[in-house]
């Protein structure tokens, strides 16, 4: 017996209703997907262990059971996992940008979206500090909240940048994290079943973010450029924006992102 045990029949719940959204796990892969903080990772297809899922570029599903209280959320807790989520605003997601905030904005008042400016001030495996700089309620999202997300937290990446040069240290003080929702529930069933049905199709929107690449392959794809056409194509690997040879000798960085050209990515070479 051990006390992770009392997060199995709670992942039986997610996997209920989640359905092909979450691997089917053992009793003993449920038991290691919890860790000695107490909470439970929501692991993805392919994760073969808590830290493998929790390091991946993507968002991860978090809960965490004391008592009679259930803590729910979804968290880009890595650089990378932003990164991604930041591609959401690119044109090639409007549908699902209008979708997730469409869902986002049916959640109850108890939701909460948080940006965390995250602080290591002595060491690069210290545990974080944890100061939330940007805390709004979930169903009040806009796409100009959306927006304000990243850009605070691209803020935070830079003044750890900058703070880590000053210092002259290897790591960065300040790291972002965002909490896209953050909700407390009481720890049942029902309860827990019905949250899970609201935030399912914000998951699956999340989990089908395209990467830049991704991006990159479906703007070729709909503007069908040939081979021959592509040598004279260009496509910035920031945001994805195509460009035209003429394009290429006119700016030195992308008009959109301001990505240097010396790294945009002709057509032919993807």
């Amino acid at each position: 017996m051990t006390w992770k045990e009392k997060y199995i029949p709670w992942y039986r719940t997610i996997e209920s209703i989640f359905g092909d959204l979450v691997p089917n796990l053992t009793d003993d892969d449920i038991i290691e997907s919890v860790f000695d903080t107490d909470w439970l990772i929501i692991k993805k297809r392919g994760d073969k262990s808590r830290n493998e899922a929790k390091d991946r570029p993507v968002p991860n599903i978090f809960m965490s059971l004391h008592q009679s209280q259930i803590h729910l959320g979804l968290a880009y807790e890595n650089i990378a996992s932003i990164e991604l989520f930041k591609n959401i605003l690119h044109d090639v997601h409007n549908p699902e940008k209008s979708d997730l905030i469409k869902y986002l904005k049916k959640l109850d008042d108890r939701f909460t979206t948080v940006v965390y400016k995250r602080t290591r001030e002595n060491y690069p495996l210290q545990e974080f500090d944890y100061d939330p700089v940007y805390r709004f309620k979930t169903n009040k999202i806009d796409p100009i909240k959306l927006e304000v997300l990243i850009e605070k937290s691209d803020s935070i990446r830079r003044e750890g940048r900058k703070e880590m040069r000053i210092r002259d240290i290897s790591w960065p003080i300040y790291t972002p994290s965002i909490n896209l929702f953050d909700v407390h529930l009481d720890a049942n069933i029902e309860e827990f079943s019905n949250v899970l049905k609201k935030i399912k199709p914000i998951y699956e929107i999340i989990l089908n973010i395209k990467t830049t690449g991704e991006i990159i392959e479906e703007i070729k794809r709909r503007n069908r450029i040939t081979k021959l056409e592509a040598r004279n194509v260009f496509f910035c690997p920031g945001c994805g924006e195509q460009y035209t040879l003429e394009d290429y000798h006119k700016y030195r960085f992308c008009p959109s992102c301001g990505t240097s050209r010396a790294t945009w990515v002709r057509g032919d070479k993807l």
